[in-house]
């Protein structure tokens, strides 16, 4: 089955518009950037925020946030992505698709343990 057709506007107007995401993103991004790397403009708005943050943490707050972190971290997420995929492939008969997501994660995730042995970690720029 086919996504779209040559001639369908839709799909024109979908691309389209991922690639102006896309490029809008990089944009940001590379803004972003700059200014992290200067220490100005948006960047100088981190230490004030981070400080305020920390102000009004609570045990709880704490609590939520660290199951997050380890739902979203490097051990958790790829296992729950796999057996998402597993699960999207056999369900949904979608078996390319969910190879790629599949595929995604684990190439993302040996990569970000590599790069570890390349960059290590600068440990935390403040503690409370």
């Amino acid at each position: 089955m086919r996504w779209f057709r040559l001639g369908d506007r839709g799909a024109q107007l979908a691309v389209l518009a991922g690639m102006l995401l896309v490029v809008l993103g990089v944009g940001v991004f590379i803004g972003v950037l700059d200014a992290v790397r200067e220490v100005n403009d948006i960047a100088a708005l981190d230490e004030p925020v981070l400080r305020a943050l920390a102000s009004v943490r609570s045990p709880v707050a704490t609590a939520v946030l660290t199951a997050i972190t380890t739902v979203a971290g490097p051990v958790v997420l790829p296992v729950v992505v796999l057996v998402g995929a597993l699960v999207w492939a056999l369900v949904g008969k979608a078996r390319w698709q969910a190879s790629l997501l599949a595929g995604a994660m684990v190439v993302s995730t040996a990569y970000r343990s590599r790069s570890r042995r390349w960059w290590p970690d600068p440990g935390p720029r403040w503690a409370p």
